[in-house]
């Protein structure tokens, strides 16, 4: 059983307390509460603690643990439709907004070797390479013309298609 629950922030603590009272095994985390409620829980995983966010929490014997499944769930995607194994590639994200944290986080916790960003703004995109508390290599660029003329030779496209109308 499913249900959404309309939580106002200056209620999001006792919310989380009496879902564990009456027993619920587990609950997602939108907007405006990914990080608000993390102080409410009893642990938070290492990827979810370095995004500084969580989307899921599951109940743990009588805890709380929080998850953020953002990043992991895409890396699923790309193992089903590329390879399995993502240890030492290189990988060219366009964007460093909404789950670009996660996902480039969760890249860099496979393994991958170096994780370019372009971005309109550089320092957007250097601060999400500078502060990844894993082990990566990385790249900002913008999407200046000369810049994206060379994504072609260094990167190699992967299930790309043309742009669909409404």
């Amino acid at each position: 059983y499913y249900h959404a629950f309309n939580i106002a922030p200056e209620d999001l603590k006792v919310a989380v307390e009496g879902m564990k009272v009456i027993g619920i095994m587990g609950f997602n985390v939108t907007i405006p509460h990914k990080t608000a409620i993390i102080p409410y829980l009893d642990e938070v995983d290492k990827l979810a603690t370095a995004i500084g966010a969580v989307n899921t929490v599951v109940r743990k014997e009588d805890k709380w643990v929080g998850h953020n499944t953002d990043g992991p769930g895409f890396i699923i995607g790309l193992k089903n439709a590329w390879k399995q194994n993502l240890h030492n590639e290189k990988v060219l994200m366009i964007g460093a907004g909404g789950a670009a944290k996660a996902i480039f986080y969760s890249l860099a916790a496979e393994g991958v070797k170096e994780i370019d960003i372009c971005n309109r703004t550089v320092t957007k995109a250097q601060k999400l390479i500078d502060h990844c508390p894993f082990d990566c290599q990385g790249n900002a660029f913008t999407l200046e013309e000369d810049v994206v003329t060379s994504f072609a030779v260094r990167y190699r496209p992967l299930h790309c298609s043309g742009v669909s109308r409404w």
